[in-house]
């Protein structure tokens, strides 16, 4: 009876470390799964992909996007995001490529019929800096806070308006006001900033002035 038992307590101190095991094993593969990458990197990436795709393919739009099952109000504040949506789009037609990047890898990628304005085409010279300068030096001029909740940490848009191309960094004044800087991506200086401001339910977005 006192072997049975004996017997019964190493089965189950042998289950408990196997669990113990798998989950030490499960929690660094997650870990080590984790990868962060920088706007350039999220390019670079995607544009194998668009180019096998189209060899007229051009770059159209870029965004850092939120996982809603992933909670960290600290995400990019090196410039790096784990989840990326890329628009690529060909000249003359309407014919764009959507990407998606997950941890470093494409996890998506779909064709779709939209709107082609060609003067927002992006040039890959046009590219000059990358979020990984651009954060640092929003964080450092207008001493841009991550965002919470909605928009978590801060995020990054690339695209071309009024024939420049434009990398935002989005995130909250120091009020908690939505908030984003735009930087010139050629010459690298800042181009326009802006707050969102509410006021009895109507929403307007304000000149950021640094003061």
């Amino acid at each position: 009876m006192r072997l049975k038992k004996i017997m019964l307590v190493i089965a189950l101190c042998t289950t408990i470390i196997t669990i113990l095991c798998i989950t030490s094993i499960y929690g660094i593969k997650k870990e080590k799964d984790t990868v962060l990458i920088d706007l350039q990197q999220a390019i670079n990436i995607s544009s194998k992909r668009a180019i096998e795709w189209n060899n007229q393919a051009s770059l159209y739009f870029l965004t850092s996007v939120d996982n809603p099952n992933y909670k960290n109000n600290e995400s990019g504040k090196n410039g790096r995001r784990r989840y990326w949506n890329i628009d690529y789009a060909v000249k003359n037609t309407n014919h764009h490529l959507l990407l998606t990047i997950h941890d470093g890898v494409i996890i998506n990628c779909n064709q779709v019929n939209s709107l082609t304005l060609n003067e927002n085409l992006i040039n890959y010279s046009e590219i000059e800096m990358n979020s990984t300068y651009a954060v640092k030096a929003a964080i450092k001029k207008y001493n841009l806070n991550p965002g919470k909740e909605w928009a978590q940490g801060y995020h990054f848009v690339l695209n071309k308006i009024g024939g420049k191309t434009l990398l935002t960094v989005v995130g909250l004044d120091s009020n908690g006001n939505f908030a984003k800087v735009n930087f010139n991506t050629l010459i690298g200086n800042v181009e326009s900033a802006f707050y969102k401001q509410i006021d009895s339910g109507t929403s307007q977005w304000m000149k950021w002035e640094v003061v």
